[in-house]
């Protein structure tokens, strides 16, 4: 290539490989220059799950890749595990887990094939994570309290779905607990779980949110999530749950209120 030309530019060459989304065309583009090879391969990286519809690899094979050349663990920024995608087992996830990623902000783990495998408090602890979209089934209150113990302390964006959980004695929250303020929340709850909320967000400041989404079907106490900073409510609701005065959400600019199959009307 031409030294004048233009795709010498680092930042012009970034821009124009941000635009392509073929994972073969990001592996050709790999291929032109040395100085191609670090953006393509961060693009390729970046988030290895959206490329399985081209490239067949699995789980195994990702992790064996990055075991492979360890310097392409810096470029995961995205990591999916969910056994309705793929033939993933206890085992895989467990690896997945465990794998030492460096820079990982968003993570999606949907096991409800069994009860969560303990190491799921590592991947989640990383302290580069923002994102967390959670679908899980859980034996007790007691495995969340594990699992949030040492979470991210950048995490702001908290997508929670689980069922399973047995009711049980409630742990006492910790006097000297430093609260981690979430900006996004969703929460779905798969069956009733009337002992368990507040306990899932113990961890968690509410004061900063601005998106709220919440599957009600346990009748959530609405004065927990009024706060001027939220802008956009998403609820489902049955007849249980408690009147809502939007009055509460003077800054509310997008609601959706959604009624679920249980209700009557």
């Amino acid at each position: 290539m031409s030294l004048s030309s233009p795709l010498n530019l680092q930042e012009l060459l970034d821009r124009c490989i941000g635009h392509i989304n073929r994972p073969t065309d990001l592996i050709f583009c790999s291929l032109v220059a040395r100085s191609w090879v670090d953006p393509s391969q961060r693009a390729l990286f970046r988030a290895p799950h959206r490329t399985k519809p081209i490239i067949e690899w699995s789980d195994k094979l990702l992790l064996a890749t990055l075991n492979a050349s360890p310097r392409l663990i810096r470029l995961v920024r995205e990591i999916k595990a969910a056994h309705v995608l793929s033939r993933l087992t206890h085992k895989t996830l467990m690896d997945i887990c465990n794998f030492p990623f460096t820079h990982l902000q968003k993570v999606y783990i949907d096991w409800e094939k069994g009860f969560v495998p303990n190491p799921l408090h590592q991947i989640l602890s990383i302290p580069t994570v923002t994102h967390i979209k959670l679908h899980v089934s859980v034996e007790s209150i007691w495995n969340f309290m594990h699992i949030w113990e040492h979470v991210s302390p950048a995490l702001r964006h908290l997508d929670v779905q689980f069922s399973g959980c047995r009711r049980s004695s409630l742990p006492s929250v910790p006097p000297d607990l430093v609260l981690i303020p979430l900006h996004t929340l969703r929460l779905k709850f798969v069956r009733n779980q009337h002992d368990v909320f507040p306990w899932i967000l113990y961890p968690f400041a509410l004061e900063n949110l601005t998106a709220v989404s919440i599957d009600n079907e346990m009748g959530v106490d609405w004065n927990v999530f009024a706060k001027q900073s939220i802008t956009v409510l998403d609820i489902v609701f049955t007849d249980a749950v408690p009147i809502i005065d939007l009055t509460a959400f003077p800054n509310l600019s997008w609601l959706c209120v959604r009624p679920t199959n249980k209700s009557s009307g």
